[in-house]
């Protein structure tokens, strides 16, 4: 089921744009990544499908759009968000449930996805900057919103910290939830999204499932004692899409249709023993630097 469509949406301060005829389309279900470098106009987007800010041109609509309040099912951390420091996490989640109008009962369970559950009692300005951000997130869970849109979600976490919150989307994602989130951290990106999107410069270069994103080409790393022979050999014979020296190894990129085993089997018809044999498959990170230059 389709849940937000943004058609055509563009906004510009002065001559800067910030984001230039948008089109996505989002289902329900989806881990959707916003990807692009710094200024690339992630924040500016989620900021107008969450009707922070208006869109100079352009729409977009939720599923339930037909509701006086298209956002209500949506919970959203969007850049640095404000609590009251001298106050607990009770009671600051109290207030947020208050202005989202939604019932309490679901500010424990909020809290211990995030790991703050001990600290209910605590006041916000004792909280390190990692449980900060996690506590962040306990405000987008409160309600068990049907929708979570993140932006940058694991900044000041530790690496135990990242991997938490990973794994929150993931079981989050799992109970049928839409996730859209912007995030800097490519392979983490890789390992939860089920789609992206590329920005750079208010455009998006590409979009769609993640695996479409990433080439297919593989490259094997080889080396042996006689790579000089191995690597003329391999160029001579027409094979493999690509073959380069990198130090003392030799990259080869298969044809379509080729395999690993082909290559093992070239070398060993020519007497040559291979001291390494090593698959490497295509990054999300890989594609998204050559799009972005």
């Amino acid at each position: 089921m389709e849940v937000l469509n943004v058609k055509g949406i563009c906004k510009h301060y002065g001559n800067t744009r910030a984001v230039e005829n948008i089109l996505l389309t989002i289902n329900s279900g989806n881990i959707y990544g916003i990807l692009g470098p710094n200024g690339s106009g992630k924040t500016t987007l989620l900021s107008i499908i969450l009707g922070v800010i208006k869109a100079d041109k352009g729409s977009y609509d939720w599923y339930n759009s037909e509701k006086n309040n298209p956002t209500e099912n949506i919970g959203a951390l969007l850049e640095t968000p404000n609590f009251y420091s001298y106050l607990s996490l009770e009671k600051n989640l109290e207030i947020v449930a208050r202005i989202k109008n939604i019932e309490t009962d679901t500010i424990d369970a909020a809290l211990e996805k995030t790991g703050l559950l001990e600290r209910k009692y605590s006041k916000y300005f004792t909280l390190s900057l990692g449980m900060k951000q996690r506590f962040a997130l306990a405000s987008v869970l409160l309600g068990n919103p049907e929708i979570l849109i993140l932006d940058e979600p694991t900044n000041g976490l530790d690496p135990q910290g990242i991997a938490d919150v990973r794994a929150m989307i993931v079981e989050e994602a799992k109970r049928g939830k839409t996730i859209i989130l912007a995030s800097h951290i490519l392979s983490e990106v890789q390992k939860i999204c089920t789609h992206v999107a590329i920005l750079k410069n208010g455009k998006i270069l590409k979009s769609g499932e993640i695996g479409s994103l990433i080439k297919s080409e593989k490259s094997i790393i080889i080396s042996s004692d006689e790579n000089k022979k191995l690597f003329g050999l391999l160029v001579r014979s027409g094979l493999f899409e690509k073959v380069e020296s990198i130090k003392n190894e030799i990259s080869v990129s298969l044809k379509k249709g080729s395999t690993a085993k082909e290559l093992n089997e070239f070398a060993f018809k020519h007497n040559i023993i291979l001291t390494k044999f090593e698959k490497q498959e295509g990054s999300l990170e890989t594609e998204f630097l050559k799009m972005v230059k």
